[in-house]
């Protein structure tokens, strides 16, 4: 009967080694657990946070100046225009106190070719534009995504007056530092 029992140091030790396997297995379940839940949130939740927008009317087949029919016979979306570029800017912005500055880099589209020529030969003028309405501007006016829309808006329509309706497509901001 003696030789039945076991003594009472052996039997501690056996479900200690039990308790430390189980712990190991529920660790790698959690670690499995967290990186497939963080898998899922980079793919259905982040991801298409940072996916780029449709262009407006793209389901509809509309763009800037229409399209040649597809096979299907549905309106084909139009390549974008030519990207002409303004070159990086340092601008001193609208501010009381201490000096606040701007460093830009903006890039105008054009509607073909001759008009992405037509802003090259003219860039000058077309900085001195960009940095003059710019600088009108006070820093907080550049802290937000609708500030900076507006900036956008307000350079175009300064622009505007110097090409035909249509030849400016758009601007788009390829640098954008207020310091």
């Amino acid at each position: 009967m003696a030789q039945e029992q076991s003594p009472e140091g052996a039997e501690p030790a056996k479900k200690g080694k039990s308790l430390l396997e189980n712990k190991l297995l529920v660790i790698a379940a959690i670690v499995l657990a967290q990186g497939g839940m963080g898998f899922a949130a980079a793919k259905f939740l982040i991801a298409p946070a940072f996916a780029p927008p449709a262009a407006p009317g793209a389901a509809q087949g509309a763009g800037h100046g229409g399209g040649e029919p597809g096979p299907d016979g549905a309106a084909a979306a139009p390549a974008s225009g030519p990207l002409v570029s303004l070159n990086e800017m340092v601008i001193s912005l609208s501010a009381t106190g201490k000096p606040r500055y701007l460093r830009t880099t903006i890039a105008l589209e054009a509607r073909d070719a001759a008009v992405a020529k037509e802003i090259e030969e003219r860039l000058a003028k077309f900085r001195d534009i960009a940095i003059m309405r710019l600088s009108s501007h006070a820093p907080g006016d550049l802290d937000t995504f609708e500030g900076k829309e507006a900036v956008k808006a307000d350079i175009k329509t300064a622009l505007a007056g110097d090409f035909k309706p249509g030849d400016l497509l758009n601007i788009y901001f390829s640098d954008f530092v207020v310091q």
